[in-house]
């Protein structure tokens, strides 16, 4: 499936001034491609955003794609948490006006984690690259 009709705060928590990702490019099964304006403010104080704010951006699109998976499955939302990076480089950082598109794509799911490789790019231009882990809680009962 490609494009959504909802926004990504359909999906998850996450409001401004937090909120890095403001539309769903791509929605599949295992990837979803999410994209937002850098605007000066908390992700970038000085008209660049900080390099965690790539981190945030990615680790937001990751919760989109939980989120639209468990709703696919008729489940309700479970709180997760970013519980570890690795391999991450950052190339540059994003500046003030541009948007940056972040993909993510499942690796591995040994519940209740998950393991995805993230893109954040600007057009053709890498911003930053690696895999994050997530942790998603058990349902109770």
């Amino acid at each position: 499936m490609s494009g959504a009709a909802e926004p990504p705060e359909a999906f998850i928590p996450h409001r401004p001034p937090i909120l890095c990702v403001d539309e769903i490019v791509e929605m599949e099964e295992e990837r979803v491609v999410c994209a937002g304006l850098v605007q000066a403010g908390p992700h970038a104080p000085a008209g660049e955003m900080w390099e965690e704010g790539l981190i945030e951006g990615l680790a937001q699109a990751a919760a989109v794609l939980h989120g639209a998976q468990r709703r696919r499955r008729d489940l309700p939302p479970v709180l997760g948490m970013l519980v570890g990076i690795r391999g991450f480089a950052v190339r540059r950082r994003a500046r003030a006006g541009e948007r940056v598109r972040y993909a993510v794509e499942l690796v591995r799911r040994l519940a209740p984690f998950t393991l995805l490789s993230g893109v954040a790019s600007v057009g053709e231009e890498v911003l930053a690259r690696g895999e994050l882990k997530f942790y998603q809680r058990e349902e109770e009962g």
